[in-house]
């Protein structure tokens, strides 16, 4: 089963942003995510969490982007464990739109995130977190040290997976978040562009 999430425009964050978690068949194996996101513009300085995956309870690894080179590029980090463990890439990304893919082990907390080259045995970052029984939720999360006054970022075309190969996919147009692979219960949730 799949569960398609439309939003015609993406998910933009701004000052009357929030949360928004999709809960989906608990899973005790490796989950990913892949998602296009688009910055549009950035703040000079500063970082915001961007997606999580949760257990039902808690985050158990945050995704953001920090603003680098005055806020002309931005750089990708994965934090853990209520923020005390945090890595964060160097690789200085433009503003256009590119497919990130993270994941997470409950086995064994493995947290990673691939941007650029999309090959699953080269991450861009991996850190170790929590180990948790299970995985239930992905988040489009805002939160963080950015002016979201000063910011512009969409999201789109979302797939959450039990395997790379499939949340890494580009997803054909029309754009639409998708959830596959995860024995999902055929529901439709619809985001409206926020601004």
């Amino acid at each position: 089963a799949q569960l398609v999430v439309s939003a015609t425009n993406g998910l933009e964050f701004g000052v009357s942003d929030h949360d928004y978690r999709q809960t989906f068949a608990s899973q005790t194996g490796a989950v990913y995510f892949g998602i296009d996101i688009a910055p549009q513009t950035l703040p000079s300085s500063g970082s915001e969490y961007a997606f999580a995956l949760s257990d039902g309870n808690s985050y158990v690894g945050r995704f953001f982007l920090a603003s680098a080179n005055g806020g002309s590029n931005y750089n990708l980090g994965v934090s853990v464990n209520s923020g005390s463990s945090a890595s964060t890439s160097t690789s200085n990304f433009g503003l256009e739109e590119q497919r990130i893919v993270g994941s997470y082990n409950p086995s064994n907390g493995d947290i990673s995130m691939w941007a650029g080259s999309l090959v699953e045995g080269s991450p861009l970052l991996t850190v170790s977190g929590s180990t948790v029984p299970e995985i239930d939720g992905f988040n489009l999360r805002q939160a963080g040290n950015f002016d979201n006054g000063a910011s512009s970022i969409f999201m789109k075309d979302l797939i959450v997976s039990d395997d790379f190969a499939t949340a890494a996919a580009v997803v054909p147009e029309p754009s639409c978040f998708a959830f596959a692979g995860l024995g999902l219960a055929a529901v439709a949730w619809r985001l409206r562009r926020r601004g």
